[in-house]
């Protein structure tokens, strides 16, 4: 059994990897949608280190139930995938290939070389024609998606095995942090600054989801709930008046009120 920390120095050796294949192009294009990417308001190493943790959550499952193989979706940067393939799992990811230009092509290769398997695939438009997998990652995507889930919940139910497990995580828009900036006048959704500034199709966050909200998605697609959890994985670096005095209560209140966590998983099966 990995340990959480061994898991953690995978990873993180995984994101320096990924990383050595940034170029300005890359975040220039990546942030033409969503400006919230742009280099001076998005950190891109700290989100990827920082989100270990959720990955932790994932690869915890995988090998409680004893599953092999492993299909990504939306995999991006390609740094879980390359710490699922160092840990002995058969790795696969989906991109829409159609959306990214020759400046990927340095990255993608080098997951290729990984031994990973990249399918030129959009769950959202395209029914799949792959193989079906043990388990099925969909992280930090559902949020990007402003219309009907019901088309891609079913493809993904064709890329699960009988016995397939799906992941999926999104960001709690009840989180405390944002219910308290709420209260003070600051909207938990995206700032419309991102939106404004972004070309059309805006890409960013559209729907953020409620534990219920998620659990509910969920029954609407048809699949069974195996585990539901709720947790924080963003490190707190900016020290602001207000962080300062509420900090004493938020340990009580995750401890108490679970929902107001950070992120939402859940893991389903059909």
């Amino acid at each position: 059994m990995i340990t959480k920390q061994e898991f953690k120095r995978i990873y993180t050796k995984a994101v320096d990897q990924s990383l050595h294949f940034w170029t300005p192009e890359i975040q220039k294009e990546i942030s033409t949608h969503n400006v919230g990417w742009a280099p001076e308001k998005t950190n891109t190493k700290d989100y990827l280190e920082s989100s270990w943790i959720r990955y932790w959550k994932v690869v915890e499952n995988l090998v409680e139930r004893d599953k092999k193989t492993v299909c990504d979706i939306g995999g991006f940067w390609g740094a879980f995938p390359v710490a699922l393939k160092e840990l002995g799992f058969e790795v696969s990811m989906t991109e829409a290939l159609k959306y990214y230009s020759d400046s990927f092509t340095p990255l993608f290769d080098y997951i290729r070389s990984k031994g990973i398997t990249i399918h030129d695939y959009d769950p959202f438009e395209e029914t799949p024609n792959l193989q079906s997998f043990d388990a099925v990652t969909v992280m930090a995507v559902l949020e990007h998606y402003p219309h009907s889930l019901k088309f891609f919940l079913d493809n993904m139910k064709t890329l699960m095995n009988n016995e397939g497990l799906l992941f999926i995580d999104v960001p709690n828009i009840a989180y405390f942090s944002k219910r308290i900036a709420f209260m003070l006048g600051k909207t938990p959704l995206v700032p419309i600054d991102n939106i404004f500034n972004s070309n059309v199709p805006f890409i960013g966050h559209h729907h953020e989801y409620t534990l219920d909200e998620l659990e509910n998605l969920a029954e609407l697609g048809k699949f069974k709930i195996i585990k539901s959890e709720c947790f924080n994985y963003s490190p707190s670096r900016i020290l602001t008046l207000r962080s300062v005095l509420l900090h004493p209560f938020r340990s009580i209140v995750f401890s108490s009120f679970p929902t107001t966590r950070e992120l939402l998983m859940i893991v389903l099966q059909k």
